[in-house]
């Protein structure tokens, strides 16, 4: 849904329209809300946010998909926004949708694999998924690595260097660009670089929102691994 006046009086509706179903029927409609197309410009925009997240709570996703011309354009092609464009709030959007929706699937899993921290989403390596989890950490080191084969130049940046640009160069390996950093015991947000591109690490399902709208990847060692 739009954040907009009518999308929530219409989502009023459907919610009464499940209800007298559930009661007919007796098969109950799980109900969770997306609010897209938003972009956060308007007091109103905000507004009808914050109206969904409190009439619709623990109904909502906790993502929000910003508007995004890009969405348009891979839509117009016929392709998702992943073929499309992977370097756009779009893409980062349903990226952090799809951590998501796969971390309610988890919960309802019997393993107990899936635990939450506020709105980060956190996976253990065990759960299974096509991909590994990144960065690798060992007893010693931290290796940050991302395929880029196109790209001309890669850096990493986060909390363990300041965020600083000096130092943050990654090095090519084939198509995929390294970098081992030594690092204490600690909790960690970062991102890529690609060509002066800023991306979230798309191997890492554990992200959080930062305050310029983009998705920070995060990394947590443990006393254990670094000691």
């Amino acid at each position: 849904m739009d954040p907009s006046f009518f999308a929530l009086h219409g989502i009023g509706k459907l919610l009464e329209t499940f209800a007298v179903l559930e009661k007919e029927t007796g098969h109950q409609i799980t109900v969770r809300a997306l609010v897209t197309l938003y972009s956060g410009r308007t007091a109103f925009a905000k507004a009808v946010a914050d109206d969904i997240r409190h009439h619709l709570y623990g109904r909502h996703f906790d993502t929000v998909i910003r508007y995004s011309v890009k969405l348009a354009e891979a839509a117009s092609h016929g392709v998702p926004i992943a073929h499309y464009c992977e370097y756009c709030v779009g893409f980062e959007d349903y990226q952090a949708l799809a951590n998501e929706v796969l971390l309610q699937e988890a919960a309802r899993a019997e393993d107990g694999s899936v635990a939450v921290e506020r709105d980060v989403i956190l996976m253990s390596a065990g759960a299974d998924y096509p991909e590994p989890l990144a960065p690798a950490v060992t007893s010693k080191e931290v290796v940050f690595a991302i395929d880029a084969p196109h790209a001309a130049q890669v850096q990493v940046m986060g909390d363990f260097n300041d965020w600083n640009l000096e130092g943050s160069e990654m090095e090519p390996v084939g198509g995929t660009w390294k970098k081992v950093v030594t690092l204490p015991p600690g909790r960690y947000r970062y991102r890529y670089i690609v060509d002066d591109r800023w991306q979230s690490d798309p191997l890492n399902v554990t992200v959080e929102p930062n305050p310029y709208g983009g998705l920070d990847s995060i990394l947590v060692v443990d006393e254990e691994l670094a000691g």
